[in-house]
């Protein structure tokens, strides 16, 4: 097994016929922070973090701050500062020494992401101090710029509304959005935070306790399938960019690797997700975000 994957991101590699390129692509592993990210990291407002919750279901979240809120110590340490513990997040309580963290910086604007793995090393009145495993960049492929305007007058969070199955207006949400996020988490690569992107329609909620999505051409690495191939619980956030509203769902994803390139134009293999629960937080985030430009890469929508 090549030493930067572990085996189930080289069965999925294997399977998909990739293995010389995800070689190639381990080459953007690091375990030392580079210097253009910590400058990249100064400038962020928020990071998507993966973990489990006290259950070990895998929930996908969001910190957020100032510029600057997350950023590296002399140790190489990455340091989150403190905001105030929102009750309604399903990470909320977990996310103590040991916990396993994955964390994604995403710039819509720039089309720019960087993804760090690790464990966290401490919490002090939720700031969070971790140590990372691996550091590495991805490419700007169906990233959507979108600009962030602060709202700090608008209200932030409310009551969260918790189900076992989606409403229709979170149906819709889901049908339009043309932006996620996925959690996955495996004992032998820890937890990950990714993004997913496409043209409105990209994802569909098939009923109300299933969603599928097209996987896209990407990096051949397969850090979020080979994951799922082992350990198929996973979490995945949409965010509704109008309002600052958050819709986490956690349950259990399937590959299927069916050819379904009639429907799912680019498409090289689907996801299927089951859902296990809910959780719609209104106004979660003070953010609001300017729609910009879709990206050139993504393919047609069914």
């Amino acid at each position: 097994m090549h030493s930067g994957y572990h085996a189930g991101e080289r069965a999925v590699q294997a399977q998909a016929g990739v293995l010389d390129k995800a070689d190639r692509a381990a080459a953007v592993f690091v375990n030392h922070v580079p210097p253009v990210l910590r400058d990249f990291l100064q400038h962020q407002r928020f990071v998507v973090i993966g973990s489990l919750d006290e259950r070990e279901r895998v929930w996908a979240s969001i910190r957020y701050g100032d510029a600057g809120f997350a950023n590296f110590n002399e140790s190489g340490e990455l340091f989150i500062e403190h905001q105030p513990p929102d009750p309604e997040d399903p990470l909320a309580q977990s996310l103590q020494p040991g916990a396993p963290i994955g964390i994604l910086a995403i710039e819509a604007q720039s089309r720019r992401r960087a993804r760090m793995n690790g464990c966290i090393l401490a919490n002090e009145n939720g700031a969070l101090r971790v140590h990372l495993d691996a550091i590495y960049s991805n490419c700007p492929k169906y990233i959507q710029a979108r600009a962030i305007i602060r709202a700090d007058e608008i209200r932030c969070g409310g009551p969260a509304i918790r189900t076992v199955e989606l409403s229709p207006m979170q149906q819709r949400l889901i049908r339009s959005a043309d932006t996620f996020f996925i959690a996955s988490y495996f004992f032998e690569g820890g937890a990950d935070a990714s993004h997913r992107g496409g043209n409105p329609g990209f994802v569909d909620a098939v009923s109300e306790r299933e969603l599928v999505w097209p996987d896209y051409r990407g990096n051949s690495m397969f850090n979020t399938l080979g994951n799922i191939l082992r350990n198929p619980s996973a979490g995945l956030l949409f965010v509704d960019w109008d309002t600052g509203s958050t819709l986490q769902l956690t349950g259990r994803a399937h590959i299927d690797w069916s050819d379904r390139r009639d429907r799912y134009a680019g498409a090289e293999r689907l996801l299927r997700f089951t859902i296990d629960a809910v959780v719609e937080t209104p106004y979660a985030l003070p953010f609001r975000w300017q729609f910009e430009s879709y990206s050139k890469a993504n393919p047609p929508a069914p």
